[in-house]
């Protein structure tokens, strides 16, 4: 019968069978995860290299790295959630200029989320959002006005996404796209939502944008 100590006052038959069990219970499942974690760890190296940091002069020489002036633009014009868990009247919210990005922003906190944060971003009338790309995912909720936003890889084919208010839409994981206000008289005003606590968690974070068609 095995004791409730190997330490003391063990058999010879007792130390047997836990060498038994550690040979064909635990040693497979620890190796199990060493294939795990070396598997992950080369996905995010990968990730990082081929997605976040893509090795091409052309895109290399032009962009310019945003997240400094993103986080700077994070602590300054942050909003904490109610109860840390719902920011009312979107529609009417305050919003601050972002010099980098040609709009005006502001973030909210939402202290017991870990992989999403969400933002509130307005184009003036007739204005352009500065092209970019980053390697969070985004979706996009209008709350007013009416636009497109448009979308490609580089040296890939354009392709437009028409929206309007009450529309959802979405960009892509590290595609280029540029935002559009289609009116000459009003405002655009639209929620987001992205992936950018997960990508910094995985050390995958990456935003940079370029001035006109560059990336084109």
């Amino acid at each position: 019968m095995l004791r409730s100590s190997f330490s003391v006052g063990c058999s010879m038959p007792d130390l047997q069978l836990a060498g038994f069990m550690s040979r064909e219970l635990f040693q497979p499942h620890m190796k199990k995860r060493a294939w795990l974690d070396e598997k992950c760890s080369s996905y995010i190296t990968n990730f990082h290299l081929i997605i976040v940091r893509p090795q091409s002069n052309l895109t290399m020489s032009k962009t310019r790295d945003d997240r400094e002036a993103l986080d700077a633009f994070i602590r300054a014009h942050s909003y904490a959630a109610e109860q840390g868990l719902i920011v009312k009247k979107l529609i009417s919210h305050p919003v601050h200029a972002r010099g980098d990005r040609g709009n005006a922003a502001a973030y909210f906190q939402f202290f017991d989320l870990k992989a999403l944060e969400a933002h509130v971003s307005e184009l003036p009338a007739g204005a352009t959002a500065r092209l970019h790309r980053h390697s969070c995912e985004a979706l996009f909720y209008v709350l007013k006005g009416e636009g497109y936003t448009v979308i490609h890889k580089i040296g890939g084919k354009k392709r437009t996404i028409a929206w309007k208010e009450g529309d959802l839409y979405a960009t892509p994981m590290s595609l280029w796209h540029q935002h559009f206000n289609a009116s000459k008289r009003s405002v655009v005003r639209y929620l987001e939502i992205t992936t950018i606590p997960l990508m910094k968690s995985l050390g995958a974070w990456s935003i940079e944008s370029k001035s006109g068609e560059e990336a084109a």
